[in-house]
């Protein structure tokens, strides 16, 4: 009932899905009891998920309620199948006389988990609908404007605060650049040596995996403020934020500058991953 509550972005009551779990609940006691067999039939239980749906979300429309409960039974069988799969594995029985007690707590948390992700990234897709974004980056009172490419695959984050990072062209913000850093990039990435006190502070070694490259080191140098446009009137401002400086062209016939991360657009506006899954009450 939870998980099917994200699913269909409803305004959730607590109270009505307690309601439902438990006539569910009760529905699998009375199949125990004496003369009850045929509660075990489908039909029975499609009547039962038919009621346990209009209790946890209530009927306003025919369309809102078949969604409802398709919703409902998908979710269901989707929570069987991880189930008996958890059994299976777990226990190395293709039969199922009982479900242990902590088996289903372990099913259910992974399960919810597991939903809050998917849900997550599917909201994330279609909300950036957009490819290319407007980006401004300052340095030193000196600001370049560049074209930046959402790459959902684009992975690269700061190892030590975890935070995602914007990675662009080096020849896109040469000029942006102090000289030592713009020779470390041209030369020795690894010769950090003759750095000035501000470039010691303000740069740091990124690793990174790609294609053919599997122990990358990447330099990262903070900007003092990056600004990326993502409509006419709204824009994340990110200030004293780690870039990723590629000293490699990201396309051969430089349709962009930089690449964007969903994560990197998310980390302006606060929201954590519950939220983006709307499932706060």
């Amino acid at each position: 009932i939870y998980c099917s509550s994200i699913f269909n972005n409803k305004k959730k009551s607590i109270y009505n899905m307690l309601i439902a779990s438990i006539l569910g609940a009760l529905y699998y006691v009375a199949i125990l009891l004496p003369q009850s067999y045929f509660l075990t039939y489908s039909v029975c239980k499609v009547m039962l998920s038919v009621v346990m749906v209009l209790v946890a979300f209530k009927y306003k429309d025919i369309y809102g309620f078949v969604q409802d409960l398709l919703i409902f039974l998908i979710v269901s069988s989707v929570f069987g199948g991880v189930m008996y799969g958890l059994y299976f594995f777990i226990f190395n029985k293709s039969s199922m006389p009982y479900y242990p007690i902590n088996l289903i707590v372990f099913g259910t948390l992974t399960m919810v988990i597991l939903f809050k992700l998917a849900i997550y990234r599917i909201k994330c897709n279609i909300q950036y609908k957009k490819i290319m974004y407007s980006i401004e980056i300052s340095l030193n009172g000196k600001t370049k404007k560049l074209k930046g490419f959402l790459d959902t695959g684009n992975c690269l984050k700061d190892p030590i605060t975890n935070v995602p990072i914007l990675l662009i062209n080096f020849n896109s913000i040469k000029t942006l650049l102090p000289k030592d850093i713009q020779c470390i990039c041209e030369n020795n990435l690894s010769d950090l040596t003759n750095l000035s006190k501000e470039s010691q502070r303000r740069v740091r070694l990124l690793p990174y995996v790609s294609v053919g490259n599997q122990n990358g080191l990447m330099l990262g140098y903070k900007m003092d403020k990056v600004k990326i446009y993502l409509t006419k009137d709204e824009n994340i401002v990110l200030n004293n934020t780690l870039i990723g400086i590629n000293t490699t062209k990201l396309k051969s016939d430089d349709e962009f500058d930089a690449l964007l991360s969903i994560e990197l657009l998310e980390l302006q506006r606060g929201r954590i991953l519950w939220e983006e899954c709307n499932l706060k009450n």
